[in-house]
């Protein structure tokens, strides 16, 4: 067990096959993650969603601001 995303494509024979992600992480799930989360392109697939969950959203946390450690003292030229 860990955690693993799982990708399944169904109708291959057709011009646009179908692609939908699950994410699985120690036995539980997260369905209808974003293909374009994990993909830098998903041509020729078109996303499919399960029933009408909402879909898995990624929240980015705003970057700390400087607090003068080691690394800023590192790179004197940028503070100025």
């Amino acid at each position: 067990m860990g955690g693993r995303f799982y990708a399944v494509m169904g109708h291959l024979e057709q011009d646009n096959p179908e692609l939908i992600l699950r994410l699985g992480f120690y036995g539980t799930w997260l369905y209808n993650v974003p293909a374009l989360a994990i993909f830098d392109d998903i041509a020729p697939f078109e996303e499919i969603y399960l029933d009408t969950v909402d879909l898995a959203t990624v929240d980015y946390p705003e970057p700390l601001a400087a607090r003068g450690g080691w690394l800023t003292n590192l790179f004197q030229w940028r503070a100025q």
